[in-house]
Order: structure tokens, then sequence, then C-alpha cells
């Protein structure tokens, strides 16, 4: 079993990568967050 320190980790590399990608591609994910927010 991983580590609970270990997994949050990866999830946030793993969030912090998606971000840069939707960032990358004009936002398109935020926009819509930001509008259903």
């Amino acid at each position: 079993m991983m580590a609970s320190a270990e997994f949050v980790k990866k999830l946030t590399q793993m969030v912090q990568g998606l971000i840069a990608v939707e960032s990358r591609q004009g936002g398109a994910l935020w926009k819509l967050k930001n509008g259903m927010g």
C-alpha cells in the first residue's frame, strides 16, 4: 500500500501536469470551471 504522503505527492504532480497542459491549450477547462463556479 502506498504511503499517504507519497500518494498526495503523486496526485499533486498529476494535477500540476494537467494545469500546465490546459494553460498551453488556452485554459479552456479553467474558463469553463470559472464560468460554472
